[in-house]
């Protein structure tokens, strides 16, 4: 059985799909974090084409086993769009952080979802596209993600978050390994995924 990962390069563009294709949301939230920061997560989902569509959307808990996951399903109108604010406490009742499955049932569909936090003054985040498992890692390979940052001081200025999801049906353990820029290594983290 080939294992894949679901690993989140993050870009803006919406996922596309046909009947019958599965697609991941690496990351969605509805937590408080550090500094008092809300974070939340709406999820945009588009009929495409002239058919009406039908996604049937599933809540992997993080650290959870997903293998009967909660799931709701959502209509769309040929050529209508659809919000689902706030996700995981709106439609799931589910405090936490979690990938989401999107399923198309019928028809074809654009997907995309925000993560953001929500401040007195404004909100800020970030758009977290829906991902296939054919753009996953399989399981042995290595990916590399650059541009990563984290700073002194934890209460100010920037730090990356990574998202994993295991696609397969069996455990995977994640080895990361991190540098400095000149290649020095910075540290390693393991990570096991049921």
């Amino acid at each position: 059985m080939l294992k894949r990962l679901g690993l989140l390069l993050i870009c803006t563009v919406a996922a596309v799909s046909a009947h019958g294709e599965v697609f991941y949301l690496v990351a969605s939230a509805n937590v408080e974090g550090a500094n008092q920061t809300v974070w939340r997560t709406d999820l945009q989902l588009k009929a495409q084409g002239t058919d009406d569509a039908v996604v049937t959307i599933e809540l992997l808990a993080t650290g959870a086993d997903n293998s009967d996951p909660p799931s709701i399903q959502v209509n769309i109108d040929a050529g209508h769009s659809v919000r689902l604010g706030n996700l995981l406490e709106t439609h799931f009742g589910f405090e936490g952080t979690a990938a989401i499955r999107l399923t198309v049932d019928h028809g074809e569909i654009a997907a995309t979802s925000r993560t953001f936090n929500t401040a007195a003054d404004g909100t800020y985040g970030q758009t977290v596209p829906a991902v296939t498992d054919d753009e996953a890692l399989e399981y042995g390979l290595e990916g590399t993600l650059i541009q990563l940052a984290r700073s002194n001081d934890p209460s100010t200025g920037f730090r990356t978050n990574l998202g994993l999801v295991n696609l397969s049906s069996e455990s995977v353990r994640i080895e990361i390994d991190l540098h400095e820029a000149n290649g020095t290594p910075a540290g390693s983290l393991d990570r096991p995924l049921k």
